[in-house]
């Protein structure tokens, strides 16, 4: 049976709010690299819930509002120096599994800055200088859940890709719920799967929990 086969079985309604959801996330996401640049913090405070946690940072798992949700002229510094660098980030398009009213994606952010040892070159319509060196990329879980009717970050957890096992193990847990036994083909997408030699679509049951799945488990709970 054809991906098309198991949409058919979910009403056109339940499709088009998929859709919605998805679009809404991606937007979410994408709007986080021009918040950070910009220092805009009240912007990314309110990509968080109320609870939101940051986990990534020296100082471990966070609380984002707690954290940045005063204004410290000392940090606020910090983050101008970084940006007179020509400190840039650049995120990649996530991958969503989507719940009910749970969410979760995974993406690589990355970040550059302006490489003053590097020899100054001349781009044609675009001007001379030493261009930009890659300074990291993190792999980025973000746990999402729809609260007053939107989609807010509960948590997110980034992991420097630095040669260890931790950026591969935050990838292995977002597709893991991929693998094993196919639950019910109806209700939220799970992700595709490889049958037969034939990719085909995979789904969750209607209300699954996402934020529930690990690598080699699938269970969840209704939101």
């Amino acid at each position: 049976m054809s991906p098309t086969a198991h949409d058919e079985s979910r009403s056109t309604e339940d499709r088009l709010r998929a859709i919605e959801d998805r679009l809404e996330i991606y937007n979410l996401i994408a709007s986080h690299p021009a918040i950070a640049d910009s220092l805009a913090m009240e912007l990314l405070l309110a990509m968080f819930t109320p609870d939101g946690v940051l986990d990534g940072g020296p100082r471990g798992p966070i609380k984002i509002h707690d954290r940045m949700g005063t204004d410290d002229p000392a940090r606020r510094e910090v983050m101008r120096d970084a940006a007179k660098m020509g400190l840039a980030h650049l995120g990649t398009l996530p991958y969503i599994k989507l719940g009910k009213n749970t969410a979760v994606a995974f993406s690589y952010v990355s970040v550059t800055v302006r490489d003053p040892t590097a020899d100054t070159i001349a781009v044609p319509a675009h001007g001379t200088g030493p261009g930009h060196r890659l300074f990291l990329i993190a792999a980025n879980r973000w746990d999402l859940v729809r609260t007053d009717g939107s989609w807010k970050l509960r948590r997110r957890k980034l992991v420097m890709c630095d040669g260890s096992e931790a950026p591969r193990k935050v990838a292995r847990d977002r597709f893991g719920c991929t693998f094993g036994e196919l639950p019910e083909r109806r209700g939220v997408e799970k992700g595709p799967v490889l049958e037969n030699g034939e990719l085909r679509a995979n789904f969750l049951p209607v209300g699954h929990d996402v934020s529930a799945c690990s690598a080699g488990n699938a269970k969840g709970s209704r939101q």
